[in-house]
């Protein structure tokens, strides 16, 4: 899978929120999550992420490519995810791989999807506070979305937007 997504902080995320659902995007999940990053010299990450919704625990485990950029458009390759119960085993695996351990992160997400576009809103916690729109899909539609984003709500744009 090549994932084309396009990120962006923001000073609030209520106006995005907004505009997926005035704009019929369907509200896929919204879910507390732990996400632990793993790194390798071959620039490889590993994420194990934790999601939390109610009472209800899913654990994944996927591979994407490290590439990091101040880009707001990245085009990376990933992984499905595989979903796990057994941590022990996944240690093992993390371990067999050589994977070192880099970062955690404690975020709220919230998922909208339309067609082919996916918008994840990230409210982090730690490691430190920051707030995160993202949209998934095909370059030239993302770019669209973008632009309109911007021209509607720029001023909620960080500053090195």
């Amino acid at each position: 899978n090549i994932e084309q997504e396009c990120s962006f902080k923001v000073t609030s995320i209520k106006p995005f929120l907004k505009y997926c659902k005035e704009n019929d995007y369907k509200k896929i999940e919204k879910t507390e999550q732990n996400r632990i990053l793993y790194k390798k010299s071959d620039k490889t990450m590993l994420r194990l992420t934790i999601k939390k919704k109610g009472r209800k625990v899913i654990k994944e485990m996927d591979f994407k490519q490290d590439k990091l950029t101040n880009e707001s458009f990245v085009e990376r390759k990933e992984s499905l995810p595989i979903m796990y119960e057994d941590d022990e085993a996944i240690n093992s695996i993390i371990d067999f791989l050589g994977y070192t351990k880099n970062i955690e992160l404690k975020r709220k997400r919230y998922v909208y999807l339309k067609e082919d576009i996916k918008f994840e809103i990230d409210e982090y916690i730690s490691p430190e506070f920051m707030l995160v729109v993202g949209i998934e899909g095909e370059k030239e539609k993302t770019k669209l979305i973008y632009d309109e984003l911007k021209e509607k709500f720029g001023k909620y744009f960080c500053s090195n937007e």
